[in-house]
């Protein structure tokens, strides 16, 4: 899925606050979210991009040739403005990088939407975060947000030994995961515009605010969201 409209407002309202950002994101399927996030990336004097997917399609790697100031690692040389696109199940390199010196900024999850993946994620992705930085979950709002979602029962991912295999859960859907963890952890809070899909995580001990502005109602066209919406941000202070 896509972030649609919340892509650029990130980057310009919250990125710009590092110099070098760095983001990760998990599932990148066709690129409708990685490709645009990349492109305001560039806009960067530097920065580290690393996506992680099951299956890293050649139309991504195809598109991502093309973009100016920009290297792909495995493919180019790095620069400080580098692109990782990583074939691997988002549980397994989790749980294999749990100790990087360098966290990132910003993650985006949207990989396997279903309850225990996402829970699982959820609570790995704290030990390669530090505390100013934001979690996007999709699908909050979607069509997964109450059931479950394995790529592995998918007819062209069946093959795909780096998909989780499904599980039977009384408990399902990624708003669930969410949900439970922000219950189960007093210093994170959730946010969300309408009926939007993603829900934005953020530590409460660290924000004061975190909210989304628009000149456009939400119900209006996602072009006109798009191109309004603004992220109201404000540390505590922070001693």
């Amino acid at each position: 899925m896509s972030y649609v409209g919340f892509i650029k407002t990130l980057c310009q309202d919250y990125l710009t606050g590092y110099k070098e950002p760095k983001v990760l994101e998990i599932g990148i399927h066709k690129g409708q979210t990685a490709l645009p996030l990349i492109h305001n990336l560039s806009l960067f004097e530097g920065f580290t991009y690393m996506g992680v997917d099951i299956h890293v399609r050649s139309l991504v790697l195809e598109q991502l040739a093309q973009f100016g100031y920009v290297s792909l690692v495995n493919y180019d040389e790095r620069s400080g403005r580098d692109v990782f696109l990583l074939e691997a199940n988002s549980l397994h390199w989790l749980e294999e990088h749990q100790n990087l010196d360098s966290k990132f900024d910003l993650v985006l999850i949207d990989g396997d939407h279903n309850y225990k993946t996402v829970s699982k994620e959820l609570e790995l992705v704290q030990s390669v975060i530090h505390p100013r930085s934001l979690i996007v979950c999709d699908d909050y709002n979607g069509q997964w947000a109450e059931k479950d979602l394995y790529y592995s029962d998918r007819d062209d991912y069946k093959e795909n030994k780096r998909a989780t295999p499904s599980e039977e859960s009384e408990i399902q859907g990624v708003r669930s995961a969410i949900d439970e963890f922000v219950e189960a952890h007093d210093n994170w809070s959730i946010c969300t515009l309408g009926s939007f899909d993603p829900a934005f995580l953020y530590r409460n001990d660290v924000w004061d605010r975190f909210e989304f502005g628009t000149d456009s109602p939400v119900g209006e066209k996602r072009l006109n969201l798009a191109r309004n919406l603004r992220l109201g941000l404000k540390l505590k202070n922070m001693r």
